[in-house]
């Protein structure tokens, strides 16, 4: 009855089951006063040691399952983390956009084109402090809305975006 939906491994596996009962047999044979009493002894043992198989195949086979449902997860990670990171570089972008007009011209010429306070100020026609202004608001304008980590991923993430649009 438990040997019928059995792969050759597991009726291996089982079958050992049945030689181990015989051996708790042998180990506790003064116990034993009726031979009824053996073959009880004999047929639960083995009984509770097939069932103790079969319930840590059950174990097994949903720890293999989680694994591969990490797996599967880590496969897809790198999809969502640009799925992430888009959607923040969107938004960034959009509040970059709301930003009033020098204030955004500013902070997408040092932080997008990577020119130089002076060169910002000479092309603006405006001094070298105002541009420091302009940054500093702007700036703390977009911390209102993100985290400063996620303003260092624009950082790094949106000058190469830039680069790549040029």
């Amino acid at each position: 009855m438990l040997f019928r939906r059995t792969t050759d491994r597991q009726y291996r596996r089982r079958g050992r089951r049945g030689k181990d009962a015989f051996v708790k047999l042998w180990n506790g044979r003064t116990g034993f006063d009726h031979p009824k009493s053996i073959k009880s002894f004999l047929y639960t043992t083995t009984r509770n040691a097939c069932l103790n198989l079969i319930r840590h195949e059950k174990v097994k086979a949903h720890f293999r399952e989680e694994a591969q449902y990490l797996d599967d997860e880590a496969i897809d990670a790198p999809v969502l983390q640009e799925m992430i990171r888009t959607e923040l570089m969107q938004s960034i972008y959009k509040e970059i956009a709301a930003l009033p007009e020098k204030r955004r011209q500013v902070f997408s010429m040092v932080f997008l084109e990577g020119l130089s306070y002076e060169e910002i100020a000479e092309q603006m026609g405006i001094s070298v402090f105002t541009v420091k202004e302009h940054k500093a608001k702007a700036l703390a304008q977009l911390r209102l809305r993100f985290t400063d980590r996620q303003l260092v991923l624009f950082m790094l993430f949106g000058t190469s975006l830039f680069d790549a649009l040029r």
